[in-house]
Parts: C-alpha cells; structure tokens; sequence
C-alpha cells in the first residue's frame, strides 16, 4: 500500500513533514511518498523520502518558458510524479504527452481521474498507476471509500479492463487509518491524501495511524468462494493461498462476472472522445487522433 503526502501550496514545512514521513517510514516498513511544490523537490528529495512531482509539463526540452521538465523534476531527485489532479487538469493529448515525457526521464506515473470512464481511458495511455478522486470530496472530512466505495471498486474493475498491471489508487478525504484500511478492502493498492498531514500539527502522529494496521507491499486477500459478491471478499494476512484483491477482480472481470464486457476499439475511441469532451474547454477533438493512432498501435 502506497501513501502519497500531496502538500499542495499549503503553507507547510515540507522539511519537518519530510522528516516524519521518513521516521514513521522506517519504524514500520510503510512505503509513503511526499509530493511537495517545484521549488522543494530537491530538498524533500535529499532527506531520503520516496519524492514525487505534482506535476510535470507535457514538453520536451526547447523553447516553454514556464514549463516544468521531466527531467528537471528527475534531476531534482523525484522518483515519481501526479498527472492530471483534479487542481492541474490537462487535456487527453497532454496527458498522453506528459506520460511520454515522464518516461523519458524515468518518472513513475500516477494520473488521476474522476470517475470509472475516465480512469478507463487514461488507463489506455499505459501509466504506472490511476487514482480516482471525485472532486467533490477532494479537501473534505469524509474519505471517497466511505462516500462513494463504488466509485473505488469500479475504477478497479475498469482499470483490470484495460491492463491488470496498472495499480488503482483513491484520493479525497483521506484521513485517518480507517480511510486507508477501507481503500484497501475495496482493492486500491495506495491513496492520496493532502491536508490530513500537511495541516496536521503533529505530521507523526496522523501518519502512524495511517499506516497503522496496513500490510506493506501488496494487499492480500483471501481466495473467496465464487457465490461472494466483490463486496463480501475480506482481507487477511498473506499466506501462501491468498491472492490480491486486484487479481481476484479481473479473475471475476475474465469469467464474465464483473458485469463488464472488454471494449471494442470503436467503443475505447467513443470512451477517450467522451473524457477529452469531459476535460476540455476547447476544441474536443484536437489532439484526439494522435492519441489514438498511439494508444491503437
């Protein structure tokens, strides 16, 4: 389970929550990321935390005053970088342009998304991993996997769709250990959260309990009867008969009981139309062959 620490623009000592991230870290084997502003990746980056951007531009190296570069944010020391948060949108060829971009310079990538149809299209583009984050919980007190745990499971079983190698995410009012525990159950493999540290006034003692009660490295589950619904299916400790909460949805999604059909390629060129209508305020299509001619190759 990954805990990715967004401090956002919030007026934080990113120095000190770097430090209790790499404390809480080491005392419990957790793997937590901070994601701090531009100017302080370098600094993050040099207190040996796991660091990622929030953002990199979709651009090579040329003439982008302004711009942010995949390899200026690697050269900083990220290991990783947000791409399209609900805060930073891009379009769908920018998108795919950042992904590029991140791969030139070795970035893992995490694009996040609102919603199932649109964390099955950005799926298609081949990041590390999605995150669903619905915007309006995005800084609240109730966590997505309390508000809305469909949204979570769904955005498992369309990921699984597309490619069961790409990691599943959830993010908005993350909070507590519980919030963190429930993403789990529900199949997501880390969470995003904000304002619960980079506001907290003891950063160390919101993420132990965080961390708290969670299984490092991949989540397990244990193997369930086939009259379990994907709601029934209980978390235990890994043991050599348990499989992962994501392979045993796509299982469920191969045997045709997820309720989800594969996609034709004329209904995943109709699904990334209906994201890039979603995200754009411009000219829906431009940008849009170049992206499927790639993804379609």
């Amino acid at each position: 389970m990954l805990v990715l620490v967004n401090l956002k623009a919030y007026p934080c000592d990113p120095g000190e929550i770097a430090a209790a991230v790499k404390d809480v870290s080491e005392e419990t084997a957790a793997r937590i990321g901070v994601v701090p502003q531009t100017a302080q990746l370098e600094s993050v980056a040099q207190t040996g935390v796991e660091t990622w951007a929030q953002h990199v531009s979709p651009v090579a190296q040329g003439s982008h005053t302004g711009s942010l570069l995949a390899e200026a944010a690697m050269t900083a020391g990220a290991e990783g970088t947000l791409l399209n948060h609900s805060e930073r949108r891009l379009r769908l060829a920018e998108i795919d342009d950042a992904l590029s971009a991140a791969e030139r310079a070795g970035l893992e990538t995490c694009v996040c998304a609102n919603n199932s149809d649109q964390i099955r299209a950005v799926a298609a583009m081949g990041p590390d991993s999605v995150a669903v984050e619905p915007p309006e919980l995005i800084g609240g007190d109730v966590s997505v996997s309390t508000a809305d745990p469909q949204i979570v499971e769904d955005a498992v079983v369309a990921t699984a769709s597309i490619d069961t190698d790409i990691s599943v995410y959830c993010g908005a009012g993350v909070s507590t250990g519980e919030d963190v525990h429930a993403a789990g159950e529900l199949g997501a493999e880390g969470v995003l959260l904000a304002s619960g540290v980079a506001k907290a006034d003891d950063p160390r003692v919101v993420l132990r309990d965080l961390v708290a009660g969670v299984w490092t490295g991949e989540r397990p589950y244990t193997d369930p009867d086939e009259n379990l619904s994907i709601g029934d299916i209980k978390p235990t400790r890994a043991d050599s008969s348990t499989v992962s909460r994501s392979e045993e949805l796509y299982r469920r999604y191969e045997a045709g009981v997820s309720g989800i059909e594969p996609q034709s390629g004329a209904d995943k060129i109709r699904q990334l139309s209906r994201m890039n209508d979603l995200q754009s305020d411009n000219d829906p299509q431009d940008g849009l062959q170049t992206v499927i001619q790639r993804w379609l190759s």
